[in-house]
């Protein structure tokens, strides 16, 4: 009877952690973080370097000190934040919503809605989307292959057109 209760409490502790995934805290500086299958994710990194990957769920959220990789996909709804020097992609996603600081890289693509915060130095670029709105705090660059791009300076000034598809916060 006992062994049956264990094996009871087991299966059932194992059928909840399918259902949710939470690495906010359990992801060492430096590591390789990915979190699939569920319904929602956090995934943090105590401190900087940490590549984090993110699929397959309703929700993912990613979180990173500096000089972190992020990419998600396939989810519902992904926010991404990170510090400076950062590389993130989203993709296959109708909502991805972004925050970082200087010097970042943002491949936005193939998703309904684009959002993104980005630091002095940056480089967003947004591809087979519904909407892409860039706000940039610094000087920053905006690759946007489609017609339904906002892209505001700080300030709230407008960003330049460089050429077709390439826009700037702080000169060309």
């Amino acid at each position: 009877m006992f062994r049956g209760c264990c094996a009871l409490l087991a299966l059932l502790l194992c059928g909840t952690a399918a259902l949710d995934c939470n690495s906010q805290s359990g992801c060492p500086a430096g590591a390789d973080c990915e979190c699939s299958g569920g319904d929602q994710c956090v995934i943090g990194c105590d401190g900087n370097g940490c590549h984090q990957a993110c699929h397959g769920l309703n929700q993912c959220r990613t979180e990173c000190g500096d000089a972190c990789t992020s990419q998600c996909h396939d989810v519902m709804s992904c926010t991404q934040t990170c510090g400076s020097n950062c590389a993130l992609e989203c993709f296959s996603t109708p909502n991805c919503d972004l925050t970082c600081g200087e010097r970042c890289q943002y491949q936005c693509h193939d998703v309904s809605q684009c959002l993104a915060r980005v630091g002095d130095k940056s480089e967003v670029s947004c591809d087979r989307f519904g909407s892409c709105t860039v706000e940039c705090t610094g000087s920053c660059v905006v690759h946007c292959s489609g017609d339904n791009c906002l892209i505001t300076c700080a300030a709230g000034a407008a960003a330049t057109r460089c050429e077709p598809g390439r826009f700037a916060c702080g000169g060309c």
